[in-house]
């Protein structure tokens, strides 16, 4: 392969990265309300496809578990989509510097983002961009562990002023 493209492969890998760890940043550190590109189209399709399934539903109870499902696997979607994202832009940057194939340079990065190290590249400079994909890897993993259980609690918080609201309006 020519290494011109390789290098082109490296320059697009650091991009997805970096795109990828800014939506993480915004949507699980920044503790403000914000949103990412991914989050906002992921999240525009799901309620697409949602909404559509629900025109089908026969009653209202069975819309309304149908719509209860929407934020959940929303937000297990971008999960997956960020160590997808994750995956490849490192592939795309091992596949420059160890000089495998795409497809072993991509074995590779999943292997070092889900920390599993079953795979590993035959350069020093792979090492290096492995030992970082795996710290990455984890962190995010990390993130995606710690997130839901506050997300709960705010749910929780608000549900109990939803409560009091009722009782105050009779």
């Amino acid at each position: 392969m020519d290494p011109t493209v390789r290098l082109i492969g490296f320059v697009a890998g650091i991009a997805v990265v970096t795109g990828a760890l800014t939506s993480v940043f915004t949507t699980l550190v920044v503790p403000r309300a914000a949103s990412s590109r991914l989050l906002r189209s992921i999240v525009k399709n799901l309620a697409a496809m949602i909404r559509a399934l629900a025109r089908g539903a026969p009653t209202y109870e069975a819309k309304d578990r149908l719509m209860a499902v929407a934020g959940p696997l929303g937000m297990v979607l971008l999960f997956v989509a960020w160590l997808c994202l994750l995956v490849i832009g490192f592939g795309l940057m091992t596949w420059w510097t160890s000089g495998a194939t795409l497809g072993h340079a991509l074995a590779i990065s999943a292997s070092s983002v889900f920390t599993l190290g079953i795979d590993t590249g035959p350069h020093s400079g792979t090492t290096a961009l492995e030992v970082v994909a795996a710290g990455t890897g984890l962190l995010v993993v990390a993130l995606e562990i710690a997130y839901p259980p506050t997300l709960y609690s705010a749910f929780s918080a608000r549900e109990a002023e939803v409560t009091l609201l009722a009782t105050r309006a009779g």
